[in-house]
């Protein structure tokens, strides 16, 4: 039986939070709900804010998910004219081609110089000859690629875009960043694919393996408009409130505190980052853990658009910069003669966010893709995300799953979200998450 009446305690009010805080407070179980956000603001990652005149997300992001419930209840919460559907346009920038992503065969076999098309084919063919057209179980990101797509793609791609982004060997990421982030169509198919397209030029696109997900759905106002609509009345929001440690009485969390104010509860669910949860609650270092910081970089251009693309991959190592969304296809709220880039940045130019943006126009512009007159001067607005994807070290699963152990002999506390989680997870599985976290821990404080 539930001892009542209780109080709950969420850290981080970004979509897994939000989520677990509405789930909590369906059950009218609790006197007292408290939302604890460390950012002057909601959402998480998936924050919206407008500058210049023009709206950007923190991104930017959609929403897509397999889950009709889920699906069901976003639309729900919007009027038909605030939710558009939109499909998912994204290219790579590859020597100076644009390449469809994900990558197909036919792009490698008809875009890229003679000599590159008929390695990576061979190489494709190679690689599959020598599994015997099995899936081995790869040791490692560079195995997993090299499996499915062949050395010559790994060496003249997959490497320089992922070592470039993650600043470390792609031999040293753990298989699992693979498997689900890169979508996987069957290059055998996508071969067949393109020798029948040669005599049948109507074919549909299919990606069976893959979690890749063209269509989905973005409000009209900003993804953080499904964080403003999930989250729940009469639940106590605290902003700018970072929690900086916690009570811990035994088998049981009873505070946490900024530093200058405790607050008390008889349930906790932290979606802030993994490493500090269990410093909190465990004094535990799980220094091992840790997260890609992001640089980005948005600015505001004065030309109708610069392509149709949401995304655009550059696996160039000479490039600052690793990928590229314009905001401008995610919304219709843009003006006819304006648009906008948000550009993200692993590691900034000389240290210095001015001269990072001065490059990102000069190599921007020698690639054709804007021109330098249709920016102001310095009219840009800089974000740095300290803790922005999970990095898939080799070996990381076995460490995250200890300190998911650890944290689990704690009976009311639990963790949700990317963050949380040590996960990367899509908006729908974030959401998800909270919600399951919330359901899990109740049924632990009834035992």
């Amino acid at each position: 039986m539930y001892n009542l009446p209780m109080k709950a305690v969420i850290i981080g009010a970004g979509l897994a939070g939000i989520s677990a805080a509405k789930s909590l407070h369906e059950t009218t179980l609790f006197d007292m709900i408290t939302l604890l956000e460390k950012n002057p603001y909601i959402g998480g990652s998936a924050h919206s804010f407008s500058f210049d005149g023009l709206l950007f997300d923190t991104g930017p992001h959609r929403f897509h998910t397999h889950s009709k419930e889920l699906k069901s209840e976003i639309i729900s919460l919007f009027r038909e004219s605030e939710l558009v559907l939109k499909k998912k346009s994204s290219s790579i920038f590859f020597r100076e081609k644009i390449l469809n992503y994900p990558i197909e065969m036919s792009d490698v076999l008809f875009k890229l110089p003679l000599t590159d098309s008929v390695s990576s084919l061979s190489s494709y063919l190679s690689s599959k000859i020598r599994n015997g057209f099995r899936q081995q179980e790869p040791a490692n990101f560079e195995e997993y690629i090299i499996s499915n797509f062949g050395r010559k793609l790994y060496n003249i791609y997959f490497r320089p875009y992922t070592e470039k982004m993650w600043h470390m060997p792609a031999k040293d990421i753990s298989s699992l960043w693979a498997t689900e982030r890169i979508p996987l169509a069957s290059f055998s198919k996508l071969l067949l694919k393109t020798v029948v397209s040669l005599f049948k030029r109507r074919f549909k696109e299919s990606h069976p393996h893959s979690p890749y997900e063209t269509l989905f759905l973005y409000p009209e106002n900003g993804i953080e408009m499904i964080s403003q609509r999930l989250i729940p009345g009469g639940i106590e929001l605290l902003k700018g409130f970072e929690v900086k440690s916690a009570v811990n009485n035994g088998d049981r969390l009873t505070a946490v505190s900024n530093g200058d104010m405790i607050v008390e509860g008889d349930l906790f669910i932290f979606t802030n980052p993994l490493p500090q949860t269990a410093r909190m609650c465990l004094n535990t270092d799980a220094a091992d853990l840790k997260y890609l910081p992001i640089h980005m970089f948005f600015i505001p251009i004065e030309t109708a658009r610069i392509s149709r693309n949401h995304w655009i991959y550059f696996p160039d190592t000479k490039d600052v910069f690793y990928r590229v969304s314009e905001m401008k296809n995610f919304t219709n709220t843009y003006p006819e003669n304006r648009t906008s880039l948000i550009v993200e940045v692993g590691e900034l130019h000389n240290d210095s966010v001015d001269e990072t943006f001065e490059l990102i126009i000069k190599q921007l512009s020698e690639k054709g893709l804007l021109q330098a007159r249709h920016i102001r001067k310095g009219n840009f607005k800089y974000h740095f995300l300290k803790n922005g994807y999970p990095i898939y070290k080799k070996g990381f699963e076995a460490k995250r799953e200890m300190m998911y152990s650890k944290l689990g002999h704690i009976k009311n506390v639990g963790i949700a979200g990317r963050q949380g989680l040590f996960s990367y997870l899509n908006m729908d599985a974030a959401i998800l998450s909270g919600r399951r976290t919330a359901e899990n821990l109740l049924t632990e404080l009834k035992n």
